[in-house]
């Protein structure tokens, strides 16, 4: 799970996970702060950095895959796939 991955279909979407529990997610369009962290195995919890700072931000817990180099990361309305481009 640690280290750089990009989104499958050729967003330029990346995500950076470290070993302390932070992510990095960058796009052409933003680029947020967040910590994440595995309420169970089959889902992922992300708490991101609001945009705004008068807007408080609230964790969210998405689906979550992982099978060697593919990452999926899922709502109700989509799924995101990303492969491994980078080991920690």
């Amino acid at each position: 799970m640690v280290g750089d991955w990009e989104e499958a279909h050729g967003t330029h979407e990346t995500l950076h996970f470290k070993a302390d529990g932070s992510l990095a997610m960058d796009s052409p369009s933003e680029h947020r702060s967040c910590t994440y962290d595995f309420p169970d195995t089959k889902h992922i919890r992300l708490d991101c950095a609001s945009f705004a700072p008068q807007v408080p931000h609230v964790p969210t817990t998405y689906g979550f895959a992982l099978d060697n180099d593919k990452l999926m990361i899922s709502d109700s309305f989509s799924t995101g796939t990303y492969t491994r481009t980078q080991s920690p």
